[in-house]
Order: C-alpha cells, then sequence, then structure tokens
C-alpha cells in the first residue's frame, strides 16, 4: 500500500477515535503510526518507540520531548470522552492510554487490516 493511502486510513481512523486535525499531536500521531506499520512487527516496546519519536521530531523540526507531549494531550482529549471506536480498540480501557500502547494498537489493526484486504 502506498504511504499516501496509509496516511488516509491513519487520519479516518484517528477521526473515528475523537482526535482531530486541531490538535497539536494530531499530525505526530500520524507521522508515528505511519511509522510504526512500516516497521510492523521490528516495533516493539518502549525502547524502539524512542527511536519513532525522534523520527518524527526530525520530520516536524520539534524536540523529542515536544513530540511526545502532544502525543500524549491528544489521546488524552479522546480518552476523556471515549468514542465508540476507541472503546472498541481498548476494551478494556480505564483512564488513558500509554503514547506507545495507543501506537502500537493502531498500528497493529491498521497493518492487519491491510493484510486482509489484499
Amino acid at each position: 500500500m502506498s504511504r499516501e493511502m496509509q496516511t488516509i486510513k491513519v487520519r479516518k481512523l484517528l477521526h473515528e477515535l475523537g482526535i482531530l486535525p486541531n490538535k497539536k499531536g494530531y499530525e505526530y500521531i500520524v507521522e508515528a503510526v505511519s511509522i510504526a506499520i512500516d516497521n510492523f512487527g521490528k516495533v516493539r516496546g518502549r525502547k524502539n518507540f524512542f527511536g519513532i519519536y525522534d523520527e518524527v521530531a526530525e520530520k516536524f523540526e520539534r524536540t523529542y520531548s515536544n513530540v511526545e507531549r502532544c502525543i500524549r494531550y491528544a489521546i488524552r482529549a479522546a480518552s476523556e470522552n471515549p468514542t465508540e471506536k476507541m472503546l472498541t480498540l481498548f476494551p478494556y480501557l480505564i483512564g488513558i492510554p500509554t503514547n506507545s500502547a495507543f501506537i502500537s494498537v493502531l498500528a497493529e489493526h491498521l497493518a492487519l487490516k491491510n493484510e486482509a484486504e489484499e
């Protein structure tokens, strides 16, 4: 699948989760999930997510901590009023998912969906 189509699917899923483009972390999440999908199977554990944050920070000319904080803020906003899709992807949601859990779940969901469509 082309990167453009992948980005469209990530954006659509974020809308379904209640994360809209007016949140600073929106673009960072789109990029982070796209990177995770590209590296599906290799991105496991907290240590590997540091590399994703670094890539996103470099692309948007921001700091690692700024990217991490903006992603966390966007996830928190969506978790406070969870949509049906959020509850489907995170059925045992108590509180706010971590950034790495959120990105991993979205990447896995979209990667498996892509495999099923092919």
